[in-house]
């Protein structure tokens, strides 16, 4: 949710270059490893000295923060049901 509501935001994003970010990117090769402290501290430096962002992001792929919120809503509520757990005795649900 954090990097879907910055890229919503239009703010420079730094990301790792995992699955589900890099599917959003739209120039994947600068994208961060994750461990990689030298890659970050470079880039924190480039960003702090170009001032915009270096890793640019689909916002076509992503929905508002809403309908993000919706979704992931919708899997708990869907976990919840197949599992049968998160039920109260003697709750009015209504």
């Amino acid at each position: 949710m954090t990097l879907i509501r910055a890229i919503d935001m239009g703010v420079p994003i730094l990301a790792s270059d995992i699955p589900s970010v890099r599917e959003l990117c739209l120039n994947p090769e600068a994208l961060l490893e994750p461990k990689d402290k030298a890659s970050w501290k470079k880039g924190i430096e480039d960003i702090l000295r170009e001032r915009k962002a270096l890793q640019l992001f689909d916002r076509d792929k992503i929905g508002t923060v809403d309908d993000v919120a919706k979704d992931v809503a919708s899997v708990y509520q869907l976990c919840i049901k197949e599992t049968g757990k998160g039920k109260r005795q003697n709750a009015d649900c209504s």
